[in-house]
């Protein structure tokens, strides 16, 4: 239910803190029971308007601040199970609850901490939320419940509602892998509202004109005796609707119900003990013990049936834990107690296992990374990015290749400069030479195949195969036949096919792409 009241009349007399404290009941976004808030608007009012406690109440509350400071709150460690308590109104830091009586209001920060204490916590295997609190602010509500929802893929988190568990507290609730309430709890009244008080009426009377000088059209909305805009209300609305479709997706993924489901039910009403049971809202009526002593919850339903359809199904199946028998409290039998420690540690055996596993898994791709890809020149980069990512072996090996290509595709034209630099070099000491009667080929260390140019007179001069024009075609098979014969003819392998890819660049382009890819195994 998403509701913006608009009230013309408050009568706030007194200024000051009061009128702070009001303000601030009066312009929070709440996720919490109506009447909760309700009697502390009257409260304040009440003080506000001069009605002052009387002795007996002043002395009760003076003897009540002597008490010695609130320790910090921690969870009650009962057995394996770690209890954690929300209670009273819920806000979101520990401040805002802290100077009211003990037990009166919870922080999100507080049930947080906890929460991650206890999944830290060595001792702790379960977790009991004990939930007795009509709600409270939106702020940091949807991030806590999304806590909740995390923390049951480490450890059980289980809810137990006594007397009541409504609004932002269900909002909490409805994330644990199990919800149960006692027989006279008030659970859900799913919805967010907010107060818009107009007061401009009685600034009026008083003779009183407020102006708001804005720049941005909504800025200073809701400004105390100034008159509220359709408009106004308007974006209000659509801050309530926006916290209410989170609140409707948090119970649709905590209690495994669709969207529409969740919607038909988040319609602000509390149902009562066995009729929040066949809402779908909890999953059993138990007492605390019986909550307590529920170990390991078993897997919950994906949907989730509300009203008729859920007593039907109960009708046709016979009773289930979602419908406990008439007459009170669900009774947990020894056998099923045990039946639950069994079946705790059979699913930490399945955990174990996996964890294992996956650590299996883990070494054998770093292995399979080490060698692929360790000790091969030119790829520690590769390496150390393959092993501090979840690439796969394969991956690593492909990029392997590609990082190999281009080390020697760089590699071979650095080496071809360096050929060229020797050849230029060559050139010109045959031509210095040549000027002064001295064939370079008669040089100790000097071979007749190195020459660029063939001595008259020799083989490769006479027509041999290395000055006829050859036909650059594409085939693989010209490219072959061209470095054999450049071998035949004296030269190295390496300067054959150098050679041969000058000549033919398209047949060796042809001849490379039937090479076999490179293995980096």
């Amino acid at each position: 239910m998403t509701e913006t009241i608009k009230t013309t009349e408050l009568p706030i007399t007194s200024g000051g803190r009061d009128k702070a404290l009001i303000e601030s009941l009066l312009q929070t976004t709440w996720a919490m029971e109506h009447r909760t808030l309700e009697r502390l608007t009257e409260v304040c009012l009440r003080h506000s308007a001069g009605v002052r406690l009387d002795a007996a109440e002043i002395e009760r509350i003076a003897a009540a601040s002597k008490k010695a400071p609130t320790p910090k709150r921690t969870y009650e460690l009962v057995g394996a199970t770690a209890v954690i308590g929300i209670r009273g109104v819920i806000q979101k830091h520990a401040s805002m609850v802290a100077d009211i009586s003990v037990g009166a209001g919870t922080s999100v920060d507080e049930i947080s901490e906890q929460l991650h204490r206890g999944l830290a916590d060595e001792k702790v295997r379960n977790i009991l939320l004990v939930i007795k609190s009509p709600g409270g602010s939106v702020a940091g509500i949807a991030d806590l419940a999304d806590e909740i929802a995390a923390a049951n893929a480490i450890k059980p988190v289980i809810a137990f509602a006594e007397d009541q568990a409504a609004s932002g507290a269900y909002w909490l609730g409805s994330q644990a892998s199990r919800f149960y309430a006692n027989q006279s709890a008030a659970v859900g009244a799913i919805g967010v509202y907010s107060v818009v008080v107009d007061s401009s009426r009685r600034a009026e009377n008083e003779g009183l004109h407020v102006h708001v000088v804005r720049a941005g059209e909504f800025k200073g909305r809701g400004v105390r005796d100034t008159h509220i805009s359709e408009e106004q209300l308007g974006t209000w609305q659509e801050e309530i609707d926006a916290f209410y479709e989170m609140f409707v997706a948090a119970v649709a993924r905590g209690r495994g119900m669709d969207l529409d489901t969740a919607r038909a039910l988040a319609d602000g009403r509390v149902h009562i003990g066995r009729r929040a049971v066949e809402a779908g809202l909890i999953d059993g009526i138990k007492t605390f013990r019986q909550a307590l002593t529920s170990a390991k919850p078993t897997a919950r339903a994906n949907t989730r049936g509300a009203g008729a359809s859920a007593r039907g199904a109960r009708a046709a199946s016979g009773p289930t834990e979602n419908s406990p028998p008439s007459g009170g409290s669900e009774e947990i039998s020894p056998s099923e107690t045990k039946k639950e420690q069994i079946e705790m540690e059979e699913q930490e055996k399945e955990i174990a296992a996996a964890v294992a596993k996956a650590k299996k898994a883990e070494r054998e791709r770093m292995a399979g990374i080490e060698v692929a890809l360790g000790g091969v020149d030119g790829l520690e980069a590769v390496r150390e990015k393959a092993l501090t990512s979840e690439m796969t072996v394969e991956a690593a090996k492909a990029e392997g290749y590609d990082a190999l290509l281009k080390a020697t595709a760089k590699q071979l034209a650095a080496r071809d400069e360096q050929i060229q630099a020797l050849q230029a070099e060559k050139e010109q000491l045959t031509k210095t030479l040549g000027a002064k009667g001295v064939a370079i080929g008669k040089l100790p260390g000097f071979e007749a195949s190195d020459q660029q140019t063939p001595e008259p007179g020799s083989e490769a001069g006479d027509g041999s195969e290395s000055e006829q024009a050859v036909k650059d075609d594409g085939k693989a098979a010209t490219y072959d036949a061209r470095v054999k014969s450049l071998v035949k003819e004296g030269k190295s392998k390496g300067r054959a096919m150098t050679q041969a890819e000058k000549e033919l660049p398209t047949s060796q382009a042809a001849w490379a792409a039937e090479q076999p890819k490179l293995d980096t195994r």
